[in-house]
């Protein structure tokens, strides 16, 4: 578990109360109604290369079950999966959306203590996640605790690392532009100059990631590759479809959320276990 206190968790937890919206798009996405993420095809394509029949796959973050749809779509043998999520409301929209599928679990819970046992999951996947947490030290290891064979994450990894932070204001809502720019001074920072309310937008160094996976019992190899796997025409129509301030833009090719390049990974973790 964090070492942080109750207070400092809720400023960085945002997934805790997700919008209306974002939980729409994931269930849409889930159901088939929205196409699927080109990060999601392309981190299926990846998992596709290891699963063997009757693999059982852990998803960290599994959302509202989006990412099960293109394991469905891209994987041709039978498996069991389980999605994991720190959202009620994202689990709540998982089980609607895959009710009566066989095969299919969710479940709420903890990326910093996950509730499975050792080795429990032959593969174990987590997308989209470890940029939004405060140290990824134990995370990491929960990952590799759980998995048999492999674990499968993208995140964001340069060649150096950089602690970022967006601050969150609840004066962004209001429509009335007269009251936002006062509301403002007093809803980003606090008196000693903290941030009231942010999410984190992290990258770590590779170098950094993998001292961190080598220090790591039973990881066997750790290779770390670029996502570029994506259609730019698909991505960019799914971006105007999706109004969310945080929903990432194209510039010369790379993904950018408002100021911040987004160098997506893949993280490959190849795991021996007995």
């Amino acid at each position: 578990m964090t070492k942080e206190t109750g207070e400092q968790t809720k400023r960085w937890q945002q997934w805790g109360t997700p919008t209306d919206e974002t939980s729409s798009v994931y269930y849409k996405r889930a159901t088939g109604e929205l196409p699927e993420m080109e990060s999601s095809k392309a981190l299926a394509s990846l998992v596709k290369e290891w699963v063997l029949p009757r693999d059982s796959i852990l998803d960290v973050g599994c959302g509202a079950g989006h990412y099960l749809q293109s394991l469905r779509r891209e994987i041709a043998e039978p498996f069991r999966y389980t999605g994991l999520d720190a959202t009620r409301r994202h689990i709540e929209l998982a089980r609607e959306a895959w009710k009566g599928q066989s095969d299919t679990d969710f479940q709420q819970g903890d990326i910093y203590s996950l509730p499975f046992d050792d080795a429990e999951y032959d593969i174990v996947m987590c997308s989209n996640v470890l940029l939004h947490l405060p140290s990824v030290q134990v995370p990491l290891s929960e990952l590799v605790r759980t998995a048999r064979r492999r674990v499968i994450i993208r995140t964001l990894v340069g060649d150096r690392s950089f602690r970022i932070q967006e601050v969150r204001s609840s004066a962004d809502d209001r429509t009335d532009a007269s009251t936002a720019s006062d509301a403002k001074v007093d809803s980003e920072f606090d008196a000693d100059g903290e941030p009231k309310s942010f999410s984190y937008y992290n990258i770590y160094s590779q170098s950094y990631i993998e001292g961190l996976v080598s220090r790591l019992p039973n990881t066997t190899s750790c290779t770390i590759f670029p996502d570029r796997e994506f259609d730019v025409a698909k991505l960019e129509a799914d971006l105007a479809r999706y109004s969310s301030p945080n929903a990432t833009h194209l510039m010369n090719g790379l993904q950018v959320n408002r100021y911040v390049l987004l160098p997506w990974h893949f993280v490959s973790i190849e795991v021996s276990v007995g």
